[in-house]
């Protein structure tokens, strides 16, 4: 699917994000075969664990964000979740990229309405 560049502030609108159960996860595709497909327990206490459960803890906790799971060496985390602020919706997501890379990715939970309000750059 081709995403049309438009430029708002120094940064590329490369697509929207859909969001139906209120929050956020950002993951290297390579570790979805370790997440586990549970029900939300309702219950509060953090686990980490990289599931469906472990996100919805992170999510609802005083931070509202977390990391999920640990990576076989421990050095990290395999993915990291946030509440998306306004709850589910469809969310802008845009880059700053510096020497052809992408340095930065932000998701924009206060504005569903972006593309009513920028031009294509040519």
């Amino acid at each position: 699917m081709e995403t049309k560049k438009i430029r708002e502030n120094g940064k590329y609108h490369i697509g929207m994000i859909g969001v139906d159960s209120g929050q956020i996860m950002i993951v290297d595709p390579c570790y979805l075969k370790d997440w586990k497909n549970n029900e939300y327990k309702g219950q509060t206490i953090r686990t980490g664990d990289f599931s469906y459960d472990g996100a919805c803890r992170e999510t609802v906790s005083k931070e509202k964000a977390g990391e999920l799971g640990l990576l076989p060496d421990g050095s990290s985390a395999m993915a990291v979740v946030a509440a998306s602020g306004y709850g589910d919706g469809l969310y802008d997501v845009f880059a700053t990229y510096k020497g052809g890379r992408i340095k930065e990715i932000q998701i924009k939970f206060d504005c569903m309405m972006f593309l009513q309000h920028t031009k294509v750059e040519e």
